[in-house]
């Protein structure tokens, strides 16, 4: 990381003052909070001074394997492991207990722990940056990479620097007694009411049976053309956008507008065919409807009508998470219009699901995908099951759920009020229970399609003559 800073002939940022004060306070901690506290925001490599990174590590280390943390276990330590030469000015025992020492010296601001701790990420994720750019300088004067590839590859490291200083985390290594604890502390906050269990729908029935999406899944919903799956993505991302998550909805079949009028359809319920004639709105009409679009514009919610590549909806959603902080869900709609690598027709269909699989666990996000079945399942009549999803052997093994949405021909409906009964199973699910189409537990949706929305979701048996 020095070598190219420093060929700008600059002194990287960093905050030694403060680098001493968080390693002196942490042997002067008995409850091992301090090191907790820094643990949760740095890594050794935040550290700009070598020793410091040295440091940093051991005390890590001394805490992992059970040992407590002293002045005097920190300087044996040290001897012990033979880093003397690479901490202390000439190697010696006496040299390690003047730098213990000195370390020591500067917990006179350990109140102050959280500050510094700041300044310390901080600078490092400005020597990252400045790293990012002397690289990219040079690369494009090369002209050696692609010019989409290269701005790809510069948007995941800004979108890296700016989830580092989020935190540092343990991220996705961890051995198995982290794991297993990061697991009952997740649980533990879910029964305290201090963290959701998951990302909620907002359909009740649903939510029963998942407990709510977690981070990191793949989610794809698939259902024939005309049967409610934009719909259900726009009122899902609606909810998650008016409890405050960031939303990102890509849509490869409707330009901005026309999402907009449906988010303004389900949110007023307000019919399609008013937007052909709204010479014939009344002016309390036009005050309600800048009323719902006011509320539109407070969320951190965007639609994409551009992105047709992975790689493009990956490039976008990392700027987004570098402006939020993060992406809580991610629509894409619908798989078999996007873009993926490979020869076949199945190879891209599939490597555009496990692209987005890895996409949903590299940003922490929820990813729905929205899928079609293929033409056996509507020329068979019969209920759809999970190997009718389009293309579907990546599709569903790159899959955490799968949701399938279904329509039989005796299903019930009202022509007048055009409100259809739909059925929704759960398909596949890794870590859950499973629904089915007729048995207990059966999900039934009533969708209102003037309106373009969900208006009823209950758990009900349904019975057997309806479709089957």
């Amino acid at each position: 990381m020095i070598g190219p800073v420093h060929s700008m002939d600059r002194v990287p940022p960093a905050k030694l003052d403060s680098e001493q004060v968080i390693l002196g306070s942490i042997p002067l901690d008995e409850t091992g909070a301090a090191l907790a506290s820094v643990r949760a925001r740095l890594t050794a490599d935040d550290f700009y001074r070598p020793a410091h990174q040295q440091v940093f590590g051991l005390l890590c280390s001394i805490v992992d394997e059970g040992k407590p943390i002293t002045p005097l276990t920190l300087k044996q330590e040290i001897l012990n492991r033979g880093l003397a030469g690479q901490i202390s000015r000439d190697g010696s025992e006496s040299g390690v207990a003047a730098y213990v020492h000195e370390l020591l010296d500067w917990s006179w601001d350990s109140t102050n722990l959280e500050y510094h701790i700041g300044l310390v990420k901080d600078a490092a994720v400005r020597r990252t940056l400045i790293v990012a750019g002397v690289e990219l300088v040079a690369e494009a004067y090369s002209q050696a990479e692609d010019v989409g590839e290269l701005i790809s590859a510069f948007q995941q490291k800004l979108y890296d620097a700016a989830k580092g200083r989020a935190g540092a985390g343990r991220g996705a290594i961890a051995t198995f007694g982290e794991a297993a604890r990061e697991a009952v502390d997740h649980a533990r906050a879910v029964a305290a009411g201090d963290t959701p269990a998951g990302l909620l729908t907002g359909f009740d029935a649903l939510d029963k049976v998942t407990g709510g999406f977690q981070p990191g899944d793949l989610v794809v919903l698939a259902s024939d053309t005309g049967y409610g799956k934009t719909t259900f993505a726009g009122q899902f991302a609606l909810t998650a956008a008016e409890k405050a998550r960031h939303v990102y909805f890509v849509s490869r079949e409707m330009l901005p507008k026309e999402i907009g009028k449906r988010l303004l359809q389900c949110r007023g319920e307000i019919e399609g065919d008013a937007f052909k004639h709204p010479w014939a709105w009344e002016p309390m009409d036009w005050h309600v409807m800048d009323g719902h679009v006011a509320a539109l514009e407070r969320y951190d919610a965007v639609v994409d009508s551009q992105s047709k590549t992975v790689a493009e909806i990956a490039a976008q959603a990392r700027l987004l998470g570098t402006r939020w902080g993060k992406v809580d869900l991610l629509v894409v709609d619908y798989l078999q219009l996007c873009q993926g690598p490979g020869d076949t027709r199945a190879q891209r269909v599939g490597g555009v699901a496990w692209s987005l699989k890895t996409l949903a666990m590299e940003m922490g996000s929820v990813v729905l995908l929205l899928s079609q079945f293929d033409r056996a399942a509507n020329r068979s009549g019969q209920a759809p099951t999970i190997h009718n999803l389009k293309e579907s052997g990546d599709t569903e093994n790159a899959a955490n759920i799968v949701l399938l949405l279904w329509r039989p021909e005796k299903a019930g409906r009202n022509v007048e009020t055009q409100v259809f009964d739909l059925w929704l199973r759960v398909a596949k699910s890794r870590d859950g229970r499973l629904t089915s189409w007729d048995g207990p537990g059966a999900i039934r949706l009533q969708w209102k399609r003037k309106i373009t929305k969900f208006v009823g979701c209950e758990t009900i048996q349904r019975p057997q003559s309806e479709g089957d």
